[in-house]
């Protein structure tokens, strides 16, 4: 009997923004892949964003007369964002802003535009978003494009634990419905299961002086990741930031996590990527500052979350590709 229950190419865990985006970027080059979800629906934070990605450079905002290059978009990220651990991040991120924006749009069909104010701290208009500002559209393009490429989404299947091999990661052990463990066996997997803003002891470790929002905003958010990561012995970064409640004030999403380098890949306290293991979004370290809110640049978490899941998801599959 084979050790595993099944058995796929990259696994994604969490099916969010940067979930969903890493499976459609891993399935476009070619990898086999599922995604597992804990909660009983898709879309993560997604269902209460306003689904507005930044980009610099992109045709759209030529079409619209608007002179804007990453350079620009990336020395807008360091001024607001100030010293923080992830710099090299964000202008990577920045650099692959307008290609990642023109992909969604090109390739997944996400229904983007370009919106005509720029906000705080941006210098020019380059917000991309839903015609309704609604980020459950983006969440519903993106798994529309999933199951057009026949990519599974197993809601209700909650990660209990990775599952290291000699050769690093090499799946995870999930829970399949009420009494039932699976052991899923991938040769590269994806943490995209979030950050920890629903997680008090952390929220209390990490981030002493947000609160939380009453109505617990973040019920998936439960620091899964960050756990898993800090077992493997995994860096963290940029830990005491986070993104309040525009409205409330309340904590809304944190923006720290596990260090990673420009392609999602998790790197070691001594800088080495630990083998097979990537991350993104609230996963990951984000790159608004190093603590506290002030840091937050509008749509840096998107930026964070579907740039990472676009970054490892193909970094992921051009890794199979060339050990096969």
């Amino acid at each position: 009997m084979s050790e595993w229950d099944t058995q796929t190419d990259v696994l994604v865990i969490g099916a969010g923004g940067c979930g969903l985006v890493a499976a459609l970027a891993a399935a476009e080059a070619g990898a086999a892949v599922i995604v597992v979800e804990k909660r009983a629906q898709p879309g993560g934070t997604l269902a209460r964003d306003d689904g507005a990605v930044p980009a610099a450079g992109t045709r759209f905002q030529r079409a619209a007369g608007i002179d804007d290059d990453s350079v620009r978009f990336a020395r807008d990220l360091a001024a607001y964002g100030g010293d923080h651990d992830m710099p090299a991040l964000a202008h990577r991120l920045a650099a692959q802003s307008a290609a990642l924006v023109e992909w969604l749009v090109d390739v997944v069909g996400a229904r983007l535009t370009l919106l005509d104010e720029a906000p705080l701290g941006h210098s020019a208009p380059r917000l991309h978003a839903p015609p309704s500002c609604r980020g459950e559209d983006l969440r519903d393009d993106l798994v529309s494009a999933l199951a057009r490429r026949g990519v599974p989404i197993w809601l209700g299947w909650p990660v209990h634990g990775l599952i290291d091999g000699d050769d690093g990661m090499v799946g995870a052990v999930a829970e399949a419905g009420p009494s039932a463990i699976a052991r899923v066996g991938a040769k590269k997997l994806v943490l995209a299961s979030g950050g920890f803003a629903g997680a008090p002891q952390l929220v209390r470790r990490f981030c002493s002086d947000a609160t939380t929002a009453a109505d617990d905003s973040a019920p998936g958010s439960t620091g899964d990741a960050l756990r898993w990561g800090a077992a493997l012995g995994a860096a963290i970064a940029n830990i005491g930031a986070y993104q309040r409640d525009p409205v409330t004030g309340a904590l809304w999403r944190t923006q720290g996590g596990l260090m990673v380098d420009g392609d999602g890949r998790v790197l070691r306290r001594d800088g080495r990527a630990i083998a097979n293991l990537f991350a993104g979004g609230g996963a990951a370290a984000g790159i608004s500052g190093r603590h506290g809110s002030a840091g937050y640049l509008a749509g840096n978490g998107l930026l964070s979350a579907l740039g990472l899941g676009w970054l490892a998801g193909r970094a992921a599959a051009r890794e199979i590709a060339a050990a096969r």
